[in-house]
């Protein structure tokens, strides 16, 4: 997935050094305006700004993966955009030879920081510490997703079927939540914070749940003490 979109930023990088009137806002300037724009570095800038991103998506993670710096897959995306995007947005002004009104040179400053705010306010809601406990054979599942569902059986295992798609969920490469389809167990619910194994299958009388934790510990931990509450 990363090679792709970094790929297709470095494509698009090129093509708009290629065909300057895709730039949003050259575009539908008058032809008088244009003739005030340094299309040239404009073009060249947002060319070297483009492939940039593309190559810190393409290779950073598998590289920060390399030094031992595990870091959320989709998170990075989002981090490496919207940062490259700011600095784009800070410098293109500066080939702009027309006056413009403040409320246009601040639009896209706006559109940015509200971007950024709910993004990082759903990886934050979304990326809450899980509880889940049992009581009276049926187990509640708190957050973002969260569930109550009656449960007949909890087990430990080292690794589960392959996941196939979201059918209405959350997933960004380590933390997945929501309604997904496991090849052999079909429909489960997913509360995932990593991709480290073991994991807790509690099998419900609507789907299985699956949940793990931050580290293999604490997810033993948490299976122990959820199997113990089962139990009682």
């Amino acid at each position: 997935m990363n090679l792709i979109i970094g790929g297709f930023l470095i494509l698009m990088g090129f093509l708009v050094k290629k065909f300057p009137d895709m730039i949003a806002g050259y575009n539908t300037m008058p032809e008088e305006q244009k003739k005030n724009v340094d299309v040239e570095g404009l073009s060249s800038m947002m060319r070297n700004a483009m492939v940039l991103m593309g190559l810190l998506i393409a290779v950073g993670k598998p590289f920060l993966g390399l030094i031992g710096w595990e870091i959320n897959p989709a998170l990075f995306i989002i981090s490496v955009i919207l940062s490259i995007t700011a600095v784009m947005l800070v410098l293109a002004p500066t080939y702009d030879g027309n006056k413009h009104p403040w409320y246009k040179k601040a639009f896209p400053f706006v559109v940015i920081i509200g971007i950024s705010l709910f993004v990082g306010f759903k990886i934050f809601k979304t990326h809450e510490p899980l509880e889940a406990f049992i009581s009276e054979d049926r187990i509640t599942v708190t957050g973002e997703y969260g569930l109550t569902q009656k449960v007949t059986n909890i087990q430990l295992l080292e690794n589960i079927p392959n996941i196939k798609t979201r059918s209405g969920g959350y997933s960004d490469g380590m933390v997945r939540k929501g309604n997904f389809i496991l090849e052999d167990w079909g429909a489960c619910t997913l509360f995932l914070l990593s991709d480290k194994k073991p994991y807790i299958k509690v099998t419900t009388a609507v789907k299985p749940i699956i949940i793990n934790f931050d580290n293999p510990e604490n997810t033993k931990k948490q299976f122990d003490r959820l199997q113990e509450e089962f139990n009682q």
